[in-house]
C-alpha cells in the first residue's frame, strides 16, 4: 500500500480532499482531523483542502459544498447553502474548479 508520500512523488504533488464520515468511522484516523496533517507528513507536497483557519478562508463555502457532493453523509456546517449530497459527477466538476488534485474515499 503506498503513503501519500508515495503517490505524491510518484504522481505529482497537489491538494487532497476526502469523503467525509461520521460515526464510528471517524474514529479510524484518531480525529476528524487527522487528515489535516498531509502538509507535514508529505513534506508538503499534498496540500489539505481544509486545515487549520479554513472558516477564515474564501473558499470555505465551496470546500464544503465539494465535500457534500463527493460524500454519503456529509456534516454540511454551513448554513444556507444549497447542498447536494453524494453526487460525485458535481463533486468531480467542483474538485477540477478547486484545482483539486486528489480525492479520498472511505472504503466500502
Amino acid at each position: 500500500m503506498s503513503t501519500m508520500q508515495d503517490i505524491g512523488k510518484e504522481q505529482g504533488c497537489g491538494r487532497a480532499l476526502w469523503e467525509h464520515q461520521t460515526g464510528n468511522d471517524v474514529s479510524s484516523y484518531g480525529t476528524p482531523m487527522a487528515l489535516m496533517l498531509l502538509p507535514f507528513f508529505t513534506d508538503g507536497c499534498i496540500g489539505s483542502m481544509e486545515g487549520l483557519y479554513f472558516e477564515a478562508s474564501g473558499t470555505t463555502p465551496y470546500h464544503f459544498l465539494t465535500a457534500a457532493a463527493g460524500s454519503k453523509q456529509a456534516s454540511n456546517p454551513v448554513r444556507r447553502l444549497a447542498y447536494d449530497s453524494d453526487n460525485v459527477p458535481l463533486a468531480v466538476r467542483y474538485m477540477q474548479d478547486l484545482g483539486i488534485r486528489y480525492y479520498m474515499a472511505v472504503p466500502a
